[in-house]
Order: C-alpha cells, then structure tokens, then sequence
C-alpha cells in the first residue's frame, strides 16, 4: 500500500509524537510513503517560514522526511484542482501510484478520489487502515 503526504499532513505528523509513531507502525507493516522533489521543497519552506525553524533546521527535518520516502518524479501535471498549486500533489500521488492522499485541504478533499487513488485527512486514513487489520 502507497501514500502521498501533503505538507499539511506531513507537518502533522511530525509534530505529533503519536501520529509519528503510529506511521512508523504502518511502515514497518508494508505501508510506502511517497514524495516528490515538489512536495519536499513545499514542507522546507513550510518548517522555515510558518513554523519559525531555521533554514538549516528546516532541510534537517526534510531530509529525515525524504529518507523514509519513496522519491517520485511527475510526469504529467494535471489542471484538476481549484487551486493550481494542489495539482503537482495529485500529480506525485499518481506518479507514486499510490492508493491514498492524505490531506487536510479542504479543495483536494473535496474530490474524494482520482482515478484509483482515495483522497482523505489522516483521521479517516488512521481509521480505514485499522478497521482493514
């Protein structure tokens, strides 16, 4: 099973010792988190900027992030989303082929799903996966 974290979510978790431990969790059963160069870049700006980390604090902690990842190249950048700047997200999930994007955006949840790809908060995401076990 694949997931694509937005940032959103990806700063949720890291911000959650419990989050995080339930994801390692999840990845120590077979769950692959992918990423792309995109979201990467959008979660160091993220930490540096709304959080007040320092730039090196910032790479620091995406790179942590990058090595659990599955790294992802986009081919195609779909013109699906309200919002121009969700589209290279849906893009990483499709490239990953992935079976979920986990988000808080209220515009990308709105969608519910793309092609095979289920389009979820982490919440939803966390209770799915439980009640598959």
């Amino acid at each position: 099973m694949k997931a694509v974290l937005d940032t959103s979510t990806a700063v949720q978790i890291m911000a959650s010792r419990r989050r995080l431990m339930e994801l390692k969790a999840l990845m120590k059963r077979g769950l692959i988190i992918a990423s792309s160069q995109y979201l990467l870049n959008e979660l160091e700006r993220t930490l540096h900027i709304r959080f007040g980390l320092t730039q090196q604090q910032s790479r620091a902690r995406t790179n942590a992030f990058a090595k659990i990842t599955l790294i992802v190249k986009p081919i195609e950048i779909l013109e699906l989303c309200r919002d121009p700047t969700d589209d290279p997200i849906i893009a990483t999930a499709v490239a990953a082929g992935a079976d979920f994007l986990l988000t808080e955006d209220k515009d990308l949840l709105e969608i519910k799903a793309y092609r095979d790809i289920k389009i979820i908060n982490l919440a939803e995401f966390l209770r799915t996966i439980g009640d598959q076990n």
